[in-house]
């Protein structure tokens, strides 16, 4: 994979460098600061709440979205792959907006898929590019904000084919619980989230 096509954002939560490419080109949202990660390439913003290091681009403290969205701003066009480290385990509120922002970012991007990390592995994927295959083996769900068709196959205990297609509901439990027993294959016609549960 190109390294200039997969860039880090950096959260205030918990990391583990570990799992943190830091010769990629890094976005430190805020209180991502506080790490104090050794990254080649990076660019730091926000406003400045959660940190008292120095920040390149601040934005003010009183807005109608979160520093994450304007963080998304400043992901070069030519992006691919995202890995989202630090913004795992927080409120409950943030938490499902991060999801939701970044579906929406997704709409309108080339990005293929969004990897978060909480501090001990990857437990979540975005998916963006319309067919996805994914060795894995373990406990997963689907989640969608919006309503489409899906086709699940591969290794797993439970497929959504052609003959027994229905629409996704979306902010259900329709996807929950499935098991993969080496390779999830999945089409899709929005952005869609898979948790890793193993």
């Amino acid at each position: 994979m190109i390294l200039d096509k997969k860039v880090n954002i950096i959260g205030p939560m918990s990391v583990n460098t570990l799992h943190i490419d830091e010769n990629l080109f890094s976005i430190i949202v805020d209180g991502g600061l506080n790490h104090n990660l050794n990254l080649h390439n990076s660019l730091s913003i926000g406003d400045n709440d959660s940190t008292k290091s120095k920040i390149d681009c601040v934005i003010p403290k009183e807005k109608e979205r979160s520093d994450l969205h304007f963080a998304l701003e400043k992901i070069p066009k030519d992006t691919l792959y995202l890995e989202l480290h630090g913004f795992m385990g927080g409120r409950h509120d943030h938490q499902l907006m991060l999801y939701g922002d970044l579906c929406h970012y997704l709409e309108n991007s080339k990005v293929h898929s969004i990897k978060l990390y909480d501090e001990n592995k990857h437990i979540l994927s975005i998916l963006n590019s319309k067919e996805e295959s994914i060795e894995y083996k373990g406990e997963f769900s689907l989640f969608s904000f919006y309503s489409q068709r899906i086709q699940l196959d591969g290794d797993i205990k439970y497929k959504v084919t052609e003959a027994n297609q229905q629409a996704f509901t979306p902010y259900s439990s329709q996807g929950l619980s499935n098991i993969s027993y080496s390779l999830i294959q999945i089409s899709f016609q929005k952005p869609l989230l898979i948790f890793f549960n193993a």
